[in-house]
This record gives structure tokens, sequence and C-alpha cells, in this order.
């Protein structure tokens, strides 16, 4: 027979996992809670497409280039990039997608060495010519 169902609690229900050790005596139980976000460290709101081996360019707001990256996971409103040198970047970029030709604004949200964390805030996409797609490809420029 099932069991009644419990009282309506406004409380939100938890995780938990039952740990011991070598320490742990005889009838001596512990628990430990699980945050969904801390225990796979993902606090996106979106899922992320991987997208290893994918080159970008950062550009700068008047589209000067900074630096190479590659563009490792790519969600609608972020990504993690990988500096191809150890820069600091300014708050605001753009980021080329050299696979796609997509041009995006977007700001820095972390920076730990050559690892980047970039949010892109609704409606960020830039119209880009053809020719300035072409331009924005080519492995060589000029400053």
């Amino acid at each position: 027979m099932p069991s009644p169902d419990p009282p309506h609690s406004a409380a939100p229900l938890i995780d938990a996992i039952k740990v011991g050790s070598a320490e742990t005596k005889p009838g001596e139980v512990t628990y430990r809670v699980l945050d969904p976000v801390r225990e796979n460290g993902d606090k996106r709101t979106e899922p992320r497409k991987r997208t290893r081996l994918r080159s970008g360019k950062i550009l700068d707001g008047t589209n000067k280039f900074l630096i190479d990256c590659q563009i490792n996971n790519r969600s609608e409103r972020g990504a993690r990039l990988i500096l191809f040198a150890r820069i600091k970047l300014p708050r605001r970029i753009r980021l080329f997608s050299d696979l796609d030709g997509e041009l995006l604004e977007g700001a820095i949200a972390w920076q730990r060495g050559q690892n980047v964390g970039v949010t892109f805030p609704p409606q960020t996409r830039v119209n880009l010519t053809p020719a300035q797609i072409t331009a924005l490809r080519k492995n060589i420029y000029v400053v």
C-alpha cells in the first residue's frame, strides 16, 4: 500500500547524499546537501554548445583587432574563449566567428589568464558587409 502524501510544505526539496569516512563511528550519519549549480559548476541560464577548434577574433568597439582566440563553447547569451596570448581585454568587446562570419558585441564577465567568459546581451549581432567579413577572416592584420 503506497504511503500517504506528505503534508504540503513551502520549503523547496533538496538533494543530499550520505557521506562517511574512516573516522565515522558506527551509528553516525552525515549528509551533504547537493547544490546543482555548484555541483557541476554550471551557472548558465541556457545550455551551451561545445564549439572546440572554432577560431575567432576579438575586436574593440571600433573593430580594431586585439587578439585571436578559440571559441571553446557557446550559448545564446555567452561564450568561453581561450586567448592565444595573455593580454588584458577591455570590458566591452566584439567577437568575430571565423566559421560563420558573425560579429557579436559582448562584455567580459570574467578572465582567468587566457580563459575568458563573455556575455552577449540580446540583439548584439553587428551586421557586416561581405567585404568586411572577408577582411576579418584574413590571417594578416595591418595595424
